[in-house]
């Protein structure tokens, strides 16, 4: 992923979307399409958005949901894998990068995940994408 001016390292960025996007398509009904939007509502922010069109969430769970080694169904019969981190690492590494990170969700809807970051000069980016490349 080459630089993009928007974030302190470009593994948390690809770390942060992946964690996103496996869950989008792992809660999908029957693979549906999964959609990334990404915008810049002004010149200090931009907004990545993942949406799913899956089974969705009640609004009493999506207060929860980043907390970690949380699963909404925590029943031994459940039906979606997992260890209940990525949307707790997510979020942690969102607010590394001076991010925000929402969710909206309807159940047997979807859900879209959005996460603000900041702009940053693209020198900025390049030097600590640099810096956080392993040494010989």
């Amino acid at each position: 992923m080459p630089p993009c001016g928007c974030t302190p390292t470009r593994s948390k960025l690809t770390q942060v979307l992946m964690n996103l996007l496996s869950n989008a398509i792992k809660f999908s009904h029957d693979q549906r399409v999964v959609e990334v939007r990404v915008n810049q509502p002004d010149g200090d922010t931009i907004a990545f958005c993942v949406v799913d069109h899956g089974i969705g969430m009640a609004d009493k769970d999506l207060k929860r949901i980043f907390e970690s080694f949380l699963q909404l169904d925590s029943s031994h019969t459940r039906k979606y894998d997992g260890t209940g981190l990525g949307l707790a690492i997510t979020r942690k590494l969102t607010e590394l990068m001076g991010g925000t990170i929402t969710v909206e969700s309807t159940v047997g809807a979807g859900s879209s995940f959005t996460v603000t970051l900041p702009v940053l000069p693209p020198d900025s980016v390049l030097a600590a994408n640099n810096a956080a490349q392993p040494t010989a």
